[in-house]
């Protein structure tokens, strides 16, 4: 239902629909801005005007283009509201590069990520204190392991070369021989020895090991468990000059 007040600026008589109540526009006539006044409102405004009018002004008032000036569509008149524009999706742009987040969002990511550290690290404390010390424990049985390597001596011009044939004997630095061991077939210059040789046997007793190096100077010494060996290393192909002297640990 239409509204017929008068403009407050220029007394010019307007109607537009009872939708519009209380929000601003701006009069078609005189472009100053207007504010809809409720039905009441309208009333009293449209007998001042009335009343205020000389005689004759209502019939010329009918000439006047702008009377009885009926707007029903948003598109025919400008309305400013106090209320936000509504908008839609469609009308709004969004830049992937800067997506906005809530504030609380944020923040209970941040405290989500906290609680997942603390619950592996707490975790990880655990499981480090439950298999500390795993590796160490000695259960008594021997546990046979292999000691590889490669010997070289120097050659011609200070140059590395391969020991082939070098003899290489391992023993536990804990343990030691009940009685010497003969070196008769053991050197580099003698046949490689038999499995039963008697000082072969002696050094694997104590869980030793006797071993050659090949043309490429690598040696494999099988020893009986694992720990801490003293290698001793007679070269094939080079000696020790008689001046030097060898130290009271490589004697013992």
């Amino acid at each position: 239902m239409p509204i017929k007040f008068a403009c407050q600026h220029c007394d010019q008589v307007l109607s537009v629909s009872s939708t519009k109540v209380g929000k601003r526009a701006k009069c078609p006539k005189c472009q100053q801005p207007i504010r809809v006044p409720t039905a009441e409102v309208a009333a009293e405004s449209m007998a001042r005007r009335k009343k205020a009018a000389p005689a004759g002004a209502e019939e010329g008032a009918a000439d006047d283009p702008f009377s009885q000036f009926v707007v029903y569509e948003d598109s025919e008149i400008v309305y400013e509201t106090d209320e936000p524009e509504a908008r839609t999706s469609e009308d709004l742009t969004v830049d992937p590069n800067r997506i906005s987040v809530p504030r609380s969002v944020l923040y209970a990511q941040g405290i989500l990520l906290g609680v997942v550290a603390l619950v592996c690290f707490v975790f990880g404390v655990i499981v480090g204190a439950s298999t500390a010390g795993v590796g160490e424990v000695d259960d008594g049985v021997p546990t046979p392991c292999v000691i590889t390597g490669q010997v070289f001596y120097k050659g011609g011009g200070d140059m590395n070369m391969p020991d082939a044939g070098a003899v290489l004997i391992a023993v536990p630095q804990n343990l030691a021989l009940s009685e010497k061991a003969d070196i008769a077939g053991l050197g580099p210059s003698d046949p490689l020895p038999e499995e039963t040789h008697p000082s072969v046997l002696a050094i694997q007793n104590i869980g030793g090991s006797y071993a050659r190096a090949d043309e490429n100077g690598q040696y494999k010494l099988r020893v009986a468990d694992v720990g801490d060996y003293f290698i001793l290393v007679l070269s094939n192909n080079a000696q020790r000059p008689a001046s030097t002297e060898l130290s009271k640990t490589d004697l013992a």
